[in-house]
Order: structure tokens, then C-alpha cells, then sequence
């Protein structure tokens, strides 16, 4: 008899069995669609990500190099009329999973192998794991194991997928380019389990056309990779004029992406004649810049505030406005006091005509959308109800026969609608 119907012990070694005088040695199995290992990995190959979502099934390319020194053997079987049948069984973590596979067996192995076996959808989720075969001969039952292939299934985003942290300027001119090597620079927290090509992307909306974002990734390399804060800086000849609502992502690279940062509103002037202007003055006995906007003061009988807004004025003396200018009010609802986590898109107020050379220009928050916005969004955003603080920012820009002449810097003022021991005060 053949020495292919010598039975295989459970107990021998992974890299091959002994078939009487032959040696059954079994590749490991090769993964099709993984990323190239990076030194980061242990050589650990991660799956290539499916298009779109997560991957629907997991695909492995078997080269099983089984014939060496019984070839002679094999084709004296399939001369004799013996044709053995092959069958595959795939396991994950040293258990079978999925069914079995069988497959006549040619003359020539060539045009059988490689073979493609998939593992089930059923049985792919987030983690390391190893995958490997058995191989045996139907009716001989000589089962041999290959070695493992581990693998990688990465299905979380950068940073626990969890918001990361953003800082920047706010006010981006020549002279800051002049001393920061002609770049914007914007840090970013620098997540714990940042891996090699990692990307933080930084989008710039223009706060004038929602439509308008332009991306720039930074990819996490070995230069970089140990940074904190993470640096995202954007070349001079890629900024422009305007004002901007900059945030975050970080992406890996098996696609995930996370969640955005906090936003910045960011205004660059680079050009001459391009102004930055005076901040909005709240006009409220109850409001000063970083002063509060609180439930006495909604309440209050001697000095309420005017249920048609709470007033602001645009300084337009200062600012050389002139007849036929336009201004426009811009506002942001923040969950912080500080007006750095904003949570909601910005308002735009209808542009308001300038009549006369000099005049200011005055405007009306109406404080029942500042206090829905408050209670809303911070519950939507995951506060805790109890703690209903937050900021609003306060911004406009200047047009001038249909061209923007710039952005003014921005007021805040902290809104809180807690009543003493801490009970909500639900609007006026």
C-alpha cells in the first residue's frame, strides 16, 4: 500500500506530518486583501478593509506544498486508478469553524492549487487571531495541521473612537506666518493607541459656504508617531482669506474613521486691505464679555432682559464702515464656558445695511433659541441634564458691494440655566 495511507498523530508538529518515508508539509495559510505588515505590528497583517463597511467575509489563499518527496507515490495511485479525494477544514484559534471542503484530486496538482477558502462572516469580529488549516485524504483520514497565519481585524477608530482634542490659532495674518515658517500649525492630542499611518485630518469649512471644506491629512510615521501634541500644519499657499470652522477626524488605516473634535472658528487675512474687526459689544446690563446670561436675570422684574433679544452693537465708527456695507452677524452655541466646543452649526443673521457712514450697527439674540439650544444640545451631546452651562460666540463680517472685507474676533458670554440648588430654569 502507498505510504499517503499512513495516519497522522493530533499530537505532531504544525510544520508537517509524517507520511510513511514522505514528509505532508502544509504552507500556512495566505491572506488575501491584508495590508502591508508595518514594524509597528509584530508582524501581525491586518485585513485590507471591504468597500463599503466592514468586511463581509474574510477571504484566505491556501498554497498547499504537499508533494516534495512523494510525488512518485501520488502518481502511482492515479496510474493504479486510486484518485484521492483532498479536503480542507479551516480553523480559527485552533477551532474548526465553517464546513468542510473536498476536492477531486488531478494528475497534475497544478491545476488545483492554491486554493481559495473563506472564513465565515459569522465568525469575524474586532481582534487578533490565528487562523490555519487541516489536510487530509478522504477515506485515509491522514489529517495534518498547518502552521498558524495570525491575523489582525481592526474595526474601532483611532483614539477608543473617541473625539480627540484640538487646539490652533484663531487669528491667522502675515505676521504669525512670518514667525511660524510660513504654516498654520494646529495641535492635536496625541491618542493612545496611535499606530503607524494613522492619519489626523484637518477640514477647513468655510463658515461662508457650508459646501466649501478642504482636507489636509497628516500621516503618522516613525518621525512622528511619539508627538504630543500631534502637529497638523497647513503651508501658507493653502490658506485664504476668510473665517473658518476647523475640526478633526482621525482615520486608520483599515478605513475606520472617528468621530470629529471640537471646533475652532479660525480667521485668516493675508491679503492688504483685508481688516479684522472690532468684537461685538453686548449692550445688556447683564451681559459684559465673559459675563453671564443666568435664570435671575431671565426672570428679573427690574431689569429683564427685552423679550424681543438680547442687544448687540457693532462698532461701526472704528471699523470705517461705510454707507452701502453690509454686516452680518454670526453666533455659535458651545458646550464649555470658554466657547472652544461648539454644538451646533453657525447662525447667520440677515445682513443688516449700513445707512450712514460711522453709525454702529445693532443686532438682537433672541434668548429663547439661546436657551433651547442650551437644554437640547447639551442633552443631545451627552451632558449631564443637571449641568446646563455653556457659551455663546459672537461673530459678524463685513461685505462691501458684494466682496467680503473680513471677520471681526468674537465676543463670549456664558449662559447658565441653573436656578439655585442646581435646578434647571427651562426658558423665560
Amino acid at each position: 500500500m502507498s505510504k499517503l495511507k499512513a495516519k497522522a498523530s493530533p499530537s505532531e508538529d504544525r510544520s508537517g506530518t509524517m507520511v510513511g518515508n514522505g514528509v505532508l508539509a502544509l504552507s500556512p495559510p495566505r491572506l488575501l486583501d491584508g495590508l502591508p505588515t508595518l514594524p509597528d505590528e509584530a508582524d501581525i497583517q491586518t485585513l485590507r478593509p471591504q468597500d463599503p463597511g466592514p468586511p463581509s467575509q474574510y477571504l484566505l489563499k491556501f498554497e498547499l506544498d504537499a508533494w516534495g518527496s512523494y510525488q512518485a507515490d501520488y502518481d502511482d495511485l492515479v496510474n493504479k486508478g486510486y484518485v484521492p479525494v483532498t479536503v480542507l477544514q479551516v480553523l480559527l484559534n485552533d477551532l474548526t469553524v465553517g464546513a468542510e471542503r473536498s476536492f477531486p484530486m488531478p494528475r497534475d496538482p497544478a491545476l488545483l492549487f492554491p486554493i481559495t477558502l473563506e472564513v465565515p462572516q459569522a465568525f469575524l469580529r474586532e481582534g487578533i487571531f490565528d487562523v490555519s488549516y487541516q489536510h487530509w485524504y478522504e477515506d485515509i483520514h491522514n489529517k495534518t495541521l498547518s502552521p498558524n497565519t495570525p491575523v489582525r481585524i481592526d474595526t474601532t477608530a483611532p483614539n477608543n473612537q473617541r473625539e480627540p482634542g484640538l487646539r490652533g490659532p484663531s487669528n491667522i495674518d502675515q505676521a504669525y506666518l512670518d514667525g511660524n515658517n510660513q504654516q498654520a500649525t494646529f495641535l492635536v492630542d496625541l491618542w493612545p493607541d496611535v499606530r503607524l499611518e494613522d492619519q489626523a485630518i484637518l477640514y477647513m469649512q468655510d463658515i461662508a459656504n457650508i459646501g466649501d471644506v478642504a482636507e489636509f491629512p497628516v500621516l503618522v510615521n516613525a518621525g512622528n508617531q511619539a508627538q504630543n501634541p500631534f502637529e497638523v500644519s497647513i503651508a501658507a499657499e493653502h490658506l485664504r482669506n476668510g473665517q473658518f470652522l476647523v475640526y478633526c477626524r482621525l482615520r486608520d488605516r483599515s478605513g475606520n474613521l472617528g468621530p470629529r473634535s471640537n471646533f475652532l472658528i479660525v480667521s485668516i487675512s493675508l491679503e492688504a486691505g483685508v481688516e479684522t474687526y472690532q468684537k461685538p459689544l453686548p449692550v445688556s446690563p447683564y451681559v459684559t464679555l465673559w459675563g453671564w446670561i443666568n435664570c435671575e436675570s431671565l426672570f428679573s422684574r427690574t431689569k429683564p432682559i427685552p423679550v424681543e433679544g438680547l442687544p448687540f452693537t457693532v462698532p461701526g465708527s472704528q471699523n470705517n464702515l461705510l454707507a452701502g456695507d453690509t454686516v452680518e452677524l454670526i453666533w455659535q452655541m458651545c458646550s464649555d464656558r470658554f466657547a472652544e466646543r461648539p454644538i451646533s452649526p453657525p447662525y447667520y443673521f440677515p445682513p443688516v445695511l449700513v445707512s450712514a457712514e460711522g453709525a454702529n450697527i445693532g443686532f438682537r439674540i433672541h434668548m429663547n433659541l439661546v436657551d433651547q439650544l442650551i437644554i437640547d444640545e447639551l442633552r443631545k451631546n451627552g451632558e449631564l441634564p443637571e449641568n446646563m452651562e455653556g457659551s455663546v460666540r459672537v461673530g459678524y463680517r463685513v461685505n462691501r458691494a458684494g466682496v467680503s472685507l473680513g471677520v471681526s474676533t468674537n465676543s463670549t458670554f456664558v449662559v447658565s440655566l441653573l436656578k439655585p440648588g442646581n435646578t434647571v430654569c427651562l426658558g423665560p
